[in-house]
């Protein structure tokens, strides 16, 4: 009786392997069956913006590691401040005290100065991922106030015609530039109406749920 070796050829190959073009990480088996996919941005972001931050925060608070993290990341941004230097001459070094001046007072709710204000910015980009300011120009000179980033209306995704649309409290025209904010005039813990915020006003220095 003959014996069979069903899996001895696979052994001796006698011609080169059928080469095929192909993405890893497309590709299926144990090392990608189990991988998550990721949808368009603005409907994952919108969906998991709020658990995400609030995660984050939960950590740079609680777990001793990642919140001394945040203060070296944050001291590398900004250390104790970024100013402008002066040049040698006379008007410079005016131009250099009357802006120094200026930061002593440049916190509209009167809590810190500009290098404050700087640091606390730092600090929301790397727990929050992104961070707002408000520039108020009165009577008293340019002030700048910290707004937080759960007061952009999130919730807020509109269609408004004529290519305009809103996306996650920001508003977009038809060319896809940011024309203004919806921010709420405390932050939700309770219901408020929202307050549009001309771009000219607003300083998003990053925001990763705005993408037209």
């Amino acid at each position: 009786m003959a014996l069979r070796f069903p899996r001895l050829p696979k052994l001796f190959r006698t011609s080169a392997p059928v080469a095929r073009r192909m993405i890893d990480a497309a590709a299926g088996g144990r090392r990608g069956g189990g991988m998550g996919t990721f949808g368009p941005i603005n409907p994952e972001v919108s969906a998991g913006a709020t658990l995400t931050r609030s995660r984050a925060r939960y950590l740079a608070n609680n777990n001793p590691w990642l919140s001394n993290g945040v203060d070296n990341w944050a001291a590398a941004l900004v250390g104790a401040g970024i100013r402008p230097t002066p040049r040698a001459d006379d008007a410079d070094t005016r131009r250099s005290r009357s802006f120094e001046t200026w930061a002593d007072d440049a916190d509209a709710a009167g809590r810190t100065d500009f290098w404050g204000l700087q640091r606390d910015i730092a600090r929301h980009l790397i727990v929050d991922g992104e961070a707002l300011v408000l520039i108020h120009d009165d009577a008293d000179g340019i002030t700048l106030q910290t707004v937080s980033p759960e007061q952009l209306d999130e919730a807020k995704t509109v269609e408004l015609g004529g290519g305009r649309l809103i996306v996650s409290g920001v508003e977009f025209d038809a060319q896809g530039r940011r024309v203004a904010y919806r921010i709420l005039p405390h932050r939700p813990m309770r219901p408020s109406p929202t307050t549009p915020r001309q771009s000219v006003s607003m300083l998003p220095t990053c925001c990763t749920s705005c993408a037209p």
